[in-house]
């Protein structure tokens, strides 16, 4: 029973005492002549103060029984609020679309930087790549040279063309450290490829410069933009052979058209030396 209607039900008890003490009280403190004149009209009066007493304490049990019931339905209102799970879904995220939005500015369509070469790559398993050529902006590719023990940076802008130069191919064995913190390798019985490269940079005054680099190659043929590379060596995976590598065996550029060469003149001309 919730705490209200226990107090309800407390206070019409105590209510109901306090008439009868009351009445009890009273009837004690008359005197003889009060209780004879009374016995004269109770044949009057006894019918009708039954009947006053009664409609009295009807009246304050149906307020308290109302007032009782509307506290019910308010908490099981509550309660079923509460205990009634939300129905409504939340909207589905969807991704923005391009499609049938027209590109008057031409800001949706990928385009090679500025400073873009034409040209082609070529890839070990045959593939040529044709369109514009791009590094990271701003950035000259920095070559090691093993015999000065020195870095060259050389800008893409002056470059006319880049070809490998494959050191070693070998199949490599899989060795794994025996468990975690422990310095005893186990032979795993698997093997991978690997490559190690340099690369022959020809300049436009046809000087060349030999060594090793690592730098991203952007292609853009109009239709689709490709994310190669220069690597130093190339690692495969467990199981995989030779020819399961795939790396660029020559970048050939047209000369440079004078966007190019503006475009140039605001690079980065030197990266500091890391050690």
């Amino acid at each position: 029973m919730p705490g209200q209607q226990v107090a309800l039900v407390e206070f019409l008890i105590e209510l109901l005492n306090k008439s009868a003490w009351c009445g009890h009280n009273s009837s004690m403190h008359k005197d003889h002549h009060t209780i004879t004149c009374e016995r004269q009209n109770l044949a009057t009066d006894s019918h009708r103060q039954p009947q006053t007493e009664f409609i009295f304490i009807f009246v304050c049990v149906y307020l308290c029984l109302s007032v009782a019931n509307l506290s019910i339905i308010a908490d099981d209102d509550v309660n079923d609020i509460a205990a009634t799970p939300a129905v409504t879904e939340p909207a589905e995220v969807t991704a923005p679309t391009t499609q049938g939005v027209s590109d008057a500015l031409g800001t949706l369509t990928e385009k090679a930087p500025v400073g873009a070469r034409v040209g082609s790559v070529k890839l070990n398993n045959g593939v040529t790549i044709e369109g514009q050529i791009w590094t990271t902006l701003d950035t000259p590719l920095r070559v090691w040279q093993e015999e000065t023990k020195t870095y060259r940076d050389i800008d893409l802008s002056l470059v006319k063309r880049i070809d490998v130069k494959v050191l070693s191919e070998t199949m490599e064995d899989d060795w794994r450290w025996l468990k975690e913190g422990s310095d005893v390798k186990i032979y795993s019985g698997k093997k991978y490829p690997n490559v190690e490269l340099a690369y022959q940079f020809t300049l436009l005054n046809d000087q060349t410069i030999e060594g090793t680099v690592v730098a991203p190659i952007y292609t853009n043929n109009g239709d689709k933009r490709r994310t190669l590379a220069l690597y130093k060596k190339y690692h495969g995976k467990l199981d995989e052979t030779l020819k399961d590598l795939v790396y660029i065996t020559s970048i050939e550029l047209a000369p440079p058209t004078a966007a190019v060469i503006e475009a140039n003149e605001k690079k980065t001309k030197k990266l500091p030396l890391i050690y």
